[in-house]
């Protein structure tokens, strides 16, 4: 695959960014997983981002974004702020959702959110 083909992908997480806030999300994750808000979160991250999908990520020639619900602002993204967890795709300068918070919601774990982008590419 060419570099021509490379598409710019931005993963929007329903959590808050930040060491005390990761940290408070960890517990809450291990603690209330069924109260849990962002299943992005919880199926690509322990403490480090999972290593399926972090070697996914690195594999893959396309542009990953990592952004948390404060982020939204800066980046002019707020009409995605009810609708987190989210992945997008930047093309032209517009923005097309490649996976709602509604199948985001829906994966069991790395796995199967590497295959939607598989099947999605």
């Amino acid at each position: 695959m060419s570099l021509i083909n490379k598409r710019e992908f931005i993963l929007i997480y329903n959590a808050k960014g930040g060491k005390w806030n990761g940290t408070l999300d960890l517990i809450h994750k291990y603690v209330s997983p069924e109260t849990y808000k962002c299943n992005l979160c919880k199926i690509t991250f322990n403490i480090v981002m999972k290593k399926k999908w972090k070697t996914f990520i690195n594999n893959s020639i396309h542009s990953f974004t990592f952004l948390h619900k404060e982020d939204l602002e800066f980046n002019n993204l707020e009409k995605f702020r009810n609708n987190l967890p989210i992945c997008i795709e930047k093309k032209n300068n517009k923005y097309d959702v490649l996976v709602s918070s509604v199948e985001m919601e829906k994966l069991q774990n790395e796995d199967d959110l590497i295959s939607l982008f598989k099947e999605r590419l």
